[in-house]
């Protein structure tokens, strides 16, 4: 079966969620829900991936989104 980097970089994301996040968010329960609920979403890929930039964090997740549909 061919990689798929994009299913690999994002199931890193969901793996390493840390559930202290929602504290900057506790008093506004619409985005908790959003924020526990994420980690089981099936995020759609673009059929075809743009190119990753680089390997931190903050790019790697700029490319997941930009790669959402």
């Amino acid at each position: 079966m061919k990689e798929d980097p994009y299913a690999e970089k994002l199931a890193w994301f969901k793996q390493n969620e840390r559930p202290e996040a929602v504290l900057l968010i506790a008093d506004e329960p619409d985005r908790i829900k959003i924020v526990i609920a994420w980690t089981s979403l099936d995020v759609k890929r673009a059929k075809k991936l743009t190119k990753l930039k680089g390997e931190f964090e903050n790019e790697v997740w700029a490319w997941l989104w930009e790669n959402a549909e």
